[in-house]
């Protein structure tokens, strides 16, 4: 058996590797203030956070452009969380809500262990979809594809931002999300100026008023979808409900959560993926309804997607990629939107260069005149 010894400032931990899971134990020498900087030694090829927390996996993040290496600040597990990486180490400060003692470094550890499922290992999984995909292949050139993991999220906060993310984009959907936690959300505490909130328990959405407020601030018909959806959730159970879709299995869990109202296919299969630990579910989409089509042929004449496209789509990828093929799924999904988006600048960097041209010379023809 490999054992890997990881060594921070504070740590000493041992990952007993054995195929595809890792068995991790955390030793503490140290306890300190947990809003000093700690560090945790991960290798950059298992984990790239610029690549990761812009992907549209999470709403909660923000980057500081202006600092290096690059700082992000977001909340998870009730905490506000500020992260950098340099090179094999990633470092962390938080704050607990206002009144709470400060997390011990040994379960600042575990947190960031869980949230970011440390114990996948991404560089064997990648290694294994190159040698069998020859498209996935091709992603370990680019830098944008690297260090691309599934976060372990709030089963809830995953139900609700999905919900918000119908026909909508990152900007859009991080704006919404923001929104719900400073309207309903519990107070964490005041951090450079921010108020920072923590997700709303699901009771706190129900009621025609939080509709009203919702379609006020521009959510539209998501507004009914996130009060409707909450009072299902508080009828089933609440909390109860959701944790039993972690045991249930991925099938039953996806057709549960598609009761809910504004909840289908994608949307579940989002939360299956990043909030229930179904690592093989497949969340499809326009740009993964694309690449099937570049992987199935019979799909090209396809014009939308249905239920038997979707089935078709999943069921390719999963006989494809295997027990993590929801991963691998991401890593083509970000690769999909990160080409959209340097499409879109090269296009428009052309239109501006040509635009400044013709302005140039139109004022020199109004100098000569």
């Amino acid at each position: 058996m490999n054992i890997l010894n990881f060594r921070s400032s504070q740590h000493i931990f041992n990952v007993n590797e054995s195929g595809i899971g890792r068995t991790v134990t955390f030793m503490s020498d140290m306890e300190e203030n947990s809003t000093e900087w700690g560090s945790l030694k991960v290798p950059s090829s298992e984990l790239q956070l610029k690549n990761l927390l812009s992907c549209g996996q999470s709403f909660r993040w923000k980057v500081t452009e202006d600092t290096q290496p690059q700082e992000w600040t977001g909340v998870f597990a009730h905490h506000i969380w500020i992260l950098k990486q340099e090179g094999n180490t990633l470092f962390y400060k938080v704050y607990p809500k206002n009144g709470d003692n400060p997390p011990t470094q040994h379960h600042c550890i575990h947190l960031l262990q869980e949230y970011f499922q440390l114990d996948v290992p991404l560089t064997k999984l990648y290694q294994e979809w190159a040698r069998i995909d020859t498209k996935f292949a091709k992603l370990l050139e680019l830098e944008h594809c690297a260090g691309i993991r599934i976060l372990k999220q709030n089963p809830i906060e995953t139900i609700f931002a999905f919900i918000c993310s119908a026909n909508n984009n990152i900007s859009r959907i991080t704006q919404m999300v923001e929104k719900l936690c400073t309207f309903y959300g519990e107070k964490i505490t005041d951090l450079n100026g921010k108020v920072y909130y923590d997700f709303p328990l699901v009771e706190k959405l129900q009621g025609s008023e939080v509709e009203t407020n919702l379609r006020a601030e521009a959510f539209g018909y998501r507004a009914e979808y996130i009060r409707r959806s909450a009072e299902l959730i508080v009828a089933k159970g609440d909390i109860t409900w959701v944790n039993e879709l972690k045991k249930i299995g991925y099938e039953g869990a996806r057709k549960e959560l598609q009761t809910l109202i504004g909840v289908g296919r994608k949307v579940a299969d989002c939360v299956c993926l990043m909030g229930l630990g179904y690592h093989e579910a497949i969340p499809v989409d326009t740009h993964i309804y694309k690449l099937g089509k570049e992987y199935i042929p019979q799909l090209k004449e396809t014009k939308t997607v249905t239920d038997k496209v979707y089935t078709e789509i999943t069921d390719f990828f999963r006989t494809l990629h295997g027990q993590y093929a929801g991963w691998a799924q991401s890593i083509l999904f970000t690769s999909s939107i990160r080409t959209e988006e340097s499409a879109w600048f090269e296009e428009n960097g052309k239109k501006r260069k040509k635009d400044c041209s013709e302005l140039i010379q139109k004022i020199k023809r109004l100098k000569t005149t």
